[in-house]
């Protein structure tokens, strides 16, 4: 196994650190205080911080820097901090779609596309939005589920189809009329 490698975070130098583990510690320092009504210089020991997980599963740790609280996600620590990024590409992968694993070598920059896309995220998606009602009528709000294959948009879903996507809306719109589970001519969507 690789030695665990640990660097300042970035905004937070000589305060913080983030390991290629995907741990992080605050540094040994003197901090100001207020202790029995007399302000104070204390030294608080290097010690690793508990991350909590959010909601959608990530793991996450608050930093605090001149009194100011900040959440970052542990994921995108690492990934900032170690892994370069010449295509400025948005996204953080995790490699084997384990959330809590924040090791450096699980996680990858990726597109937005390919992060969606990725292993088993079509399926996992379908599940979660099976019994999902639409609650809006702009066609670019809602996932289109075709043959299997989910599509982010009506739009990207008709433009595969060749289909205009006011014509698929409203085919959608009168199979939720006419109570047919959200299908008609092989399309549903959530």
């Amino acid at each position: 196994m690789k030695k665990e490698i640990w660097k300042d975070i970035e905004g937070f130098e000589g305060l913080y650190q983030i390991s290629t583990y995907g741990r992080v510690k605050s540094l040994g320092r003197y901090v100001e205080r207020i202790r029995c009504g007399q302000v104070g210089k204390f030294w608080v020991d290097e010690k690793i911080i508990t991350s909590c997980r959010c909601t959608g599963g990530y793991v996450k740790v608050t930093l605090c820097k001149n009194g100011v609280h900040t959440q970052k996600m542990i994921h995108r620590l690492v990934a900032e901090t170690f892994i370069p990024n010449p295509n400025n590409l948005p996204q953080v992968n995790h490699k084997d779609e384990d959330k809590t694993n924040n090791h450096i070598d699980n996680l990858e920059w990726c597109t937005d596309l390919y992060n969606k896309c990725y292993g088993t995220a079509r399926q996992r998606q379908a599940e979660s939005l099976k019994g999902v009602y639409i609650n809006s009528k702009n066609p670019n709000a809602h996932a289109v589920i075709c043959e299997g294959i989910i599509y982010p948009s009506i739009k990207e879903c008709a433009e595969h189809y060749g289909i205009k996507p006011n014509t698929l809306y409203s085919m959608l719109c009168k199979s939720k009329k006419l109570g047919k589970k959200w299908e008609n001519y092989g399309f549903s969507y959530v």
